[in-house]
């Protein structure tokens, strides 16, 4: 057995010498060393809950409700990060896995809320809207008409959380605003027209203004230099020993691509009915991508366990890459 693993690691550090030759394969020359900071970031799942906010009454005596429009507009705004595959909160799988704990049964998600939205009609001087505190009752019930109106204070609150059977923990948070998300405050409100939350959003600027500061909050989480650390992971299915490489269950439809450089877990005591700590063994680079698998070359052996098929990769966390 010990012979085996010694022969096994000579092979590896001779398949490691030869792809760090600039010509191998027949002569041909490698491809180009991709920065890791040009590598598109490999897609998190996320499940996104309801986003928090506050039904409140119109100068005309409506009262509107933003909450369906806004979990349509943040689960849209998330697929353009380029960092998470979003998936409604009801849609999380019921845990199949009831005697596993911590993180064997983990999941991201994204709580989101309009923690302050107050209007303020510019010729009447009346405000409407709500804060953390109360909702801002308009002294007027009768408006009608386009009115010229402006954004005294929009403010949303972001955390992405990682949860398991332990309960939910933030990873990261963020807040945005009117002021951080440069937005044009001036609104034209039609309140002859306007008696709901969907036309309040479409038929004004207002949903312009949601969005914008939704884009804002997002991408100062994916810009956190912890945001590389986010939980993500693929298997290994397949160990070639003659070519020093691992095929992974992920592949360019979970945004991995060529040159992203990964760490091999092992279960130091795998045991299928019990969540069992993991030890980091190998580092691979990825070096081929398909739809639904890669293939990623060892090149370097941190710990004396061999690979096994069902180890974890993870993002090398010592790489910003995204």
């Amino acid at each position: 057995m010990a012979f085996n693993k010694i022969v096994k690691l000579l092979q590896l550090l001779s398949i490691q010498m030869v792809f760090a030759s600039p010509i191998h394969a027949g002569g041909k020359k490698s491809e180009t060393i991709v920065d890791p900071a040009e590598l598109s970031p490999p897609l998190r799942i996320v499940y996104v809950r309801p986003v928090d906010s506050t039904p409140f009454q119109l100068p005309n005596g409506s009262t509107v409700d933003l909450s369906a429009d806004l979990d349509s507009m943040v689960m849209t705004e998330l697929v353009k990060t380029g960092w998470f595959a979003p998936a409604p909160f009801e849609e999380l799988p019921a845990n199949s896995e009831p005697s596993c704990t911590k993180d064997c049964n983990s999941h991201l998600e994204l709580r989101a809320a309009v923690t302050t939205l107050e209007l303020n009609t510019l010729e009447l001087g009346i405000r409407f809207g709500y804060t953390p505190t109360e909702e801002i009752i308009p002294g007027l019930t009768s408006l009608t008409g386009s009115v010229a109106t402006k954004i005294g204070t929009l403010s949303m609150d972001f955390q992405l959380y990682r949860c398991n059977d332990d309960g939910c923990h933030a990873l990261l948070a963020s807040t945005a605003n009117h002021f951080t998300a440069k937005l044009d405050l001036k609104l034209e409100i039609d309140f002859g027209d306007i008696h709901t939350g969907p036309g309040l959003i479409w038929n004004s600027s207002l949903g312009g203004a949601l969005r914008k500061t939704m884009k804002k909050g997002l991408t100062e989480l994916t810009d956190s230099k912890y945001a590389n650390s986010l939980p993500w992971q693929s298997n290994i299915r397949l160990i070639d020993w003659n070519t020093g490489t691992v095929v992974l269950d992920k592949g360019t439809q979970d945004q991995l691509s060529l040159g992203q450089d990964l760490i091999i877990y092992s279960q130091l005591s795998p045991d299928d009915n019990a969540c069992q700590p993991y030890r980091a063994i190998a580092k691979v680079t990825v070096i081929e991508t398909n739809p639904i698998s890669s293939t990623a070359i060892i090149s370097e052996q941190i710990a004396p366990e061999e690979i096994r098929i069902g180890d974890l990769a993870l993002i090398n966390p010592a790489i910003r890459g995204q």
